[in-house]
């Protein structure tokens, strides 16, 4: 039996609830060292995985409590081909911890008891370089095939939307727009202001 599809945010006038700053928490209220400011790998580290799982667990609570929708986010910003290898990644081992992330947010929904009507998994996607220098020679035809890659995994791993933050030109915004449309995801694109 499938899972019931979550409506989206621009889909109803529900309000929608999601995290608050994972990286920010992790390094600040935590002490976990995020090279390359990259939260994704935390999960190969028993006790950063049960940090990430009580940071997520209590926003989904939250969401429960108010019977609201709640969307995952953002341990996948930085788990792109670029950035993972910076990290030592193969293409194969970052699909793999594409995959995981979206694994916790699915086990956190199941612990706090938020149904699946009311989960929405985002597979959050960062800039393919510094979101506080443009990328120049990035066109929308090179972002859309290097965001693809990773755009494809989260389509595999059961993604409802995708969310690009920290963008800072317009063409790498097309180019991620076109990437999840090709795979049938809706996406959300944010700047870097």
């Amino acid at each position: 039996m499938s899972q019931p599809t979550p409506l989206l945010p621009h889909q109803t006038n529900v309000i929608f609830l999601t995290d608050g700053g994972t990286e920010t928490w992790l390094m600040y209220k935590r002490g976990f060292e995020l090279p390359k400011f990259s939260a994704f790998h935390l999960l190969n580290d028993k006790r950063a995985a049960r940090a990430l799982r009580e940071y997520y667990t209590a926003f989904a609570n939250v969401a429960v409590k108010l019977g609201t929708p709640f969307i995952f986010d953002s341990l996948t910003y930085r788990a792109s081909r670029d950035w993972g290898a910076l990290l030592g990644y193969s293409t194969a081992g970052l699909a793999e911890m594409n995959h995981k992330c979206f694994e916790l947010y699915r086990e956190c929904a199941t612990a706090a008891g938020l149904p699946p009507e009311n989960t929405v998994i985002s597979g959050c996607i960062g800039p393919k370089g510094d979101a506080y220098q443009t990328h120049q020679d990035l066109t929308s035809q090179s972002a859309e095939l290097y965001h693809s890659e990773q755009i494809g995994t989260f389509k595999e791993a059961g993604a409802d939307i995708v969310t690009a933050l920290t963008l800072n030109t317009t063409d790498e915004a097309i180019g991620i727009a076109r990437a999840a449309a090709k795979v049938g995801l809706p996406s959300v694109i944010a700047f870097t202001i």
